[in-house]
């Protein structure tokens, strides 16, 4: 669905964002940012219906590239700054690409764990990310054995 008001919806983005660092550079949004740290506008008009809340990433998204394919509806970013416009830092996927690129870089939760409960460590050789879960592989061929067994 094209952005309603797209004139309107670029220069409110251009107003708020900090391109001073240049084209390969976060472009951060400078004012409100909800508490997660990601910039939030309105765009639209009440008279006409179209007024909606949204993104500033995914609306320098869609302005630059236009929706999301429909298969990969979110729009990630590559610098993990939130805040960031640039659309050269964003990308789409699905959640689980997101759940994987955060446990990739290990952010979030028990990413920073670096062993199962059990204690096996949570290294390449040792780790199978499934939908952004970490899982060790020891412990899957334990419980695996001990179903057979069973």
């Amino acid at each position: 669905m094209p952005i309603p008001h797209a004139d309107d919806a670029l220069q409110k983005l251009l107003s708020g964002v900090d391109r001073s660092g240049g084209p390969n550079a976060c472009w951060p949004w400078v004012r409100f940012t909800d508490k997660h740290g990601y910039g939030r506008v309105w765009v639209g008009s009440r008279t006409d219906g179209s007024l909606q809340k949204i993104g500033t990433h995914v609306l320098a998204y869609r302005l630059t590239f236009g929706d999301p394919p429909a298969d990969k509806p979110y729009i990630l970013h590559t610098c993990d700054n939130p805040s960031c416009c640039n659309p050269n830092h964003l990308w789409t996927g699905t959640q689980a690409d997101n759940l994987a690129d955060m446990a990739a870089k290990r952010r979030g939760g028990g990413s920073r764990r670096t062993h199962c409960p059990q204690g096996h460590p949570y290294d390449e050789a040792n780790t199978r990310v499934t939908n952004g879960k970490r899982y060790c592989r020891t412990c899957s061929q334990l419980q695996s054995h001990h179903r057979k067994e069973g």
